[in-house]
């Protein structure tokens, strides 16, 4: 199994080969796949997404019973039956549907009836990485804690972590951060719409977490071409604030047009953008389709090229400018 604790970190990725820079910065998400609240899926589709993320050298998985009622899991153990052990397999709990309404907890039972639900949908013993699915501001963490430590300690989860912190919520519990989740990964939404600057930044001087972007494209929001008259009634996509917001079309064209000279894809663009930011030790990507993931192939390609942040700095800055929206 790959050895967690050697996560890459800005320093040393210089040392490491264009192989080892994929499979230690580029998640596959699951989330997407599963279909449910997500549109329509197709299972032999997204088996295949995940069979070429395996051959272009991903080897992280990012998933949750939550995601599809156990679909997005299912789709994983399909995929990797005979080969379980050569896959990093995250997984969540703390979110639960109740009468197509998501309820958040962080009650113990929970989050351990979530994980019981993972382990024998993967047909495993242990996950690689558990993390607490979406706490609110008045959670506690001393006792989720307690439990992902024990979990850890009878070799259950490998390493735990924490999944859409807020900064106000970190600003809270931040001595307890300090002291007892001092090493912890740290999956945040991140992309030009919305990178938490002070949260990760505060994160980092205090802590020694890891951090995981998600989101980086807005669930195709920021990118050319995406019709959002074709997102259906259920869509969980029809509440994100993007969605009718009029200046979204505008900076999605000025962007588009600023790719341009570059001869690359928005989203790929996007992706070098996120791979050459200092704070994130990994994004996750959710592609949908074959032909979506092939699209992103040229990012995976270029981040051996150590000129590329240089060439594309125009367009970098763009970006940083973060989306007038």
């Amino acid at each position: 199994m790959p050895n967690y604790k050697k996560l890459l970190k800005k320093s040393s990725m210089l040392s490491l080969s264009h192989k080892e820079k994929i499979q230690n910065f580029f998640w596959m998400g699951t989330w997407s796949l599963a279909g449910y609240r997500y549109g329509f899926s197709d299972q032999r589709e997204s088996i295949d997404v995940l069979e070429r993320a395996y051959e272009i050298g991903i080897r992280r998985y990012d998933s949750a019973y939550f995601y599809g009622n156990g679909e997005a899991l299912h789709l994983l153990r399909k995929t990797f039956n005979s080969c379980l052990n050569s896959v990093f397999i995250s997984s969540k709990g703390g979110l639960i549907w109740e009468n197509g309404t998501v309820i958040k907890s962080t009650d113990p039972s929970i989050l351990n009836s979530d994980l019981e639900k993972t382990l024998e949908i993967l047909q495993t013993t242990f996950i690689d990485l558990y993390q607490l699915h979406w706490p609110v501001l008045t959670s506690s963490f001393s006792e989720p804690y307690e439990f992902l430590l024990t979990q850890k300690n009878n070799k259950i989860i490998e390493h735990f972590g924490l999944n859409n912190l807020t900064y106000k919520i970190i600003l809270t519990s931040l001595p307890f951060f300090k002291e007892i989740y001092y090493n912890f990964v740290n999956q945040l939404h991140y992309s030009p719409f919305m990178n938490e600057q002070k949260m990760v930044q505060l994160l980092k001087n205090e802590t020694k977490c890891i951090n995981i972007g998600t989101g980086i494209f807005e669930q195709g929001l920021l990118l050319p071409g995406f019709d959002t008259k074709k997102i259906g009634k259920k869509d969980i996509r029809k509440s994100h604030p993007l969605l009718k917001n009029i200046a979204r079309e505008k900076w999605v064209s000025s962007f588009s047009a600023a790719c341009m000279p570059f001869k690359l894809d928005p989203e790929v663009i996007i992706l070098l953008w996120a791979y050459f930011r200092t704070e994130l030790d990994g994004v996750i990507i959710g592609p949908r389709t074959v032909n979506q993931l092939l699209t992103l192939k040229p990012a995976f390609d270029l981040i051996n090229d150590s000129s590329i942040a240089d060439v594309l700095a125009p367009v970098f800055n763009f970006l940083d400018a973060k989306p007038p929206i």
